[in-house]
């Protein structure tokens, strides 16, 4: 499942909420919203706020600050800033992207380092100067990570990190970071194409199968196929058009491979793991410093996944652990010197499209949940994971998930922390201690098949009123 690409929210239940929008920290004011969804939590001694609305589609948030928040958004370009709970009227940065499909502005990450504050923006940048909506592969400038300088009232000094692509196809451009120490994280999907990286070092036609009808992209195979025979035609993609493919990078904040890399004396030293079909969260265990993932399958097998150095996690030949999918094939797989295959941690057997991971850095929810995993979703699903005492594991009270698979919805049951809370693209741990969630809401129709940005559905994506919030969970009293 694609986030930007298939939107299929459920809500079934259209009433007039009457919310609580804080506007700065200890006082609030009172906002009615239309909705068609009514959010939930399990925790009944929990309750939801609002704390910012009317955001174009958003994708991920920061925070400089306690006062001010960080929010990109995906089809303008916009850096959008947040002070005091309210939404400023000018933009803190304003990029030329392509928002084509899964393009756009799609990644954000701030850190303070020797006494200055960086902003890092990971974005699909535009082949003119100005934000486009163009289909074709060779039409944009690739795909950036880009760190940026905040002065205290914009963004300012860019300096271009890393630029995996030099041409963005039109999905799996990943986008999602996370800071470890003097170090970032960045993870880039397949982006369609095959490559050693992606464990299918040639062309592969089995891959237009893979992706016009295992993932149902309708009209949109016309375009991967175009883009693939271009391709073929131009010369193996793992040697030409496209490169960094599939991988989670870790750079130092100059954009050079960090020593401890798994892959540092090779020309791989910028890589830390492989194999990735794409992701939508990465986040740190502030415990063990290990770094963690949510993958999304294809039509089955989401996972979530303990990315060990040099990790190979499988795609393109295998999603989901070996004991359920019969994989044997392991000698097929591309490795390196230094990697190694690696299971999922945890997976559903169908899709829910995984998105933003975070460890809740807190005891604001008590100690039983401090340092506990939350996972967000697609179907406005927020899940909650327990780790084991080496945390290196999920553990379950059900016996129906000793397997750490979900075969089914029944089963989902004790992981289910919220629900109904739109179609969630980040997660983080905010300075008061709370979570903090970034979503987009329908506002004024019933359920629908929704193609996010798709110019030949323009008749469906008029109708659909999404509205961006920022979601806030906090005690009832």
């Amino acid at each position: 499942m694609n986030l930007y690409v298939i939107i299929v929210v459920t809500l079934v239940v259209t009433c007039s909420l009457n919310w609580i929008v804080p506007n700065s920290y200890g006082e609030t004011n009172q906002q009615n919203l239309q909705n068609d969804f009514l959010p939930v939590l399990k925790d009944t001694n929990l309750k939801i706020e609002v704390i910012a609305t009317g955001l174009n589609f958003p994708t991920k948030m920061t925070f400089l600050d306690e006062k001010n928040i960080l929010v990109s958004q995906k089809y303008d370009g916009k850096v959008i800033l947040i002070k005091n709970f309210e939404v400023q009227p000018n933009s803190v940065l304003d990029l030329n992207v392509d928002g084509f499909f899964e393009r756009g502005l799609v990644g954000l990450e701030s850190v303070n380092f020797k006494n200055k504050k960086y902003v890092f923006v990971y974005y699909t940048e535009s082949g003119i100067n100005k934000d486009t909506f163009d289909e074709k592969i060779l039409n944009n400038n690739g795909n950036k990570l880009v760190r940026y300088e905040w002065d205290g009232k914009t963004l300012v000094n860019p300096s271009l990190i890393l630029q995996p692509m030099s041409n963005s196809g039109i999905m799996h451009i990943g986008g999602a970071t996370a800071i470890l120490d003097d170090s970032i994280f960045l993870v880039v999907g397949d982006n369609l194409i095959s490559s050693s990286l992606t464990n299918r070092p040639q062309f592969s036609l089995s891959l237009i199968k893979l992706y016009c009808i295992d993932d149902f992209l309708g009209n949109f195979c016309l375009d991967i196929v175009s883009n693939y025979f271009w391709m073929a035609l131009n010369g193996d993609p793992a040697e030409s058009l496209i490169k960094d493919n599939g991988v989670i990078f870790r750079v130092n904040f100059d954009g050079d491979a960090v020593n401890s890399n798994p892959f540092v004396k090779s020309q791989l030293s910028k890589y830390y793991g492989y194999g990735i079909r794409n992701s939508y969260g990465l986040a740190i265990d502030p415990l063990t410093k290990n770094l963690w993932d949510t993958e999304n399958g294809p039509d089955r097998y989401d996972e979530i996944n303990l990315v060990v150095p040099g990790m190979n996690s499988g795609w393109q030949l295998t999603m989901g652990p070996d004991n359920k999918t019969q994989f044997s094939d392991h000698d097929k797989l591309t490795y390196f010197e230094g990697s190694e295959y690696s299971n999922p941690e945890f997976s559903w057997k169908f899709t829910v499209a995984p998105t933003a991971i975070e460890f809740l850095k807190s005891k604001q929810y008590g100690v039983d949940l401090e340092n506990d995993v939350f996972v967000g979703d697609v179907h406005g699903r927020l899940y909650h994971f327990e780790l084991n005492e080496n945390r290196d594991a999920f553990e379950f009270k059900d016996s129906r998930l000793q397997d750490f698979v979900v075969d089914n919805e029944q089963e989902m049951e004790e992981i289910i922390f919220g629900e109904n809370l739109g179609i969630i693209t980040d997660i983080k741990t905010g300075p008061d201690g709370f979570l903090y969630i970034v979503s987009m809401v329908k506002t004024d129709i019933p359920s629908w098949l929704v193609w996010a940005g798709n110019e030949r559905n323009s008749e469906i994506t008029e109708k659909a009123e999404m509205m961006g919030v920022i979601f806030r969970i906090v005690p009832q009293n």
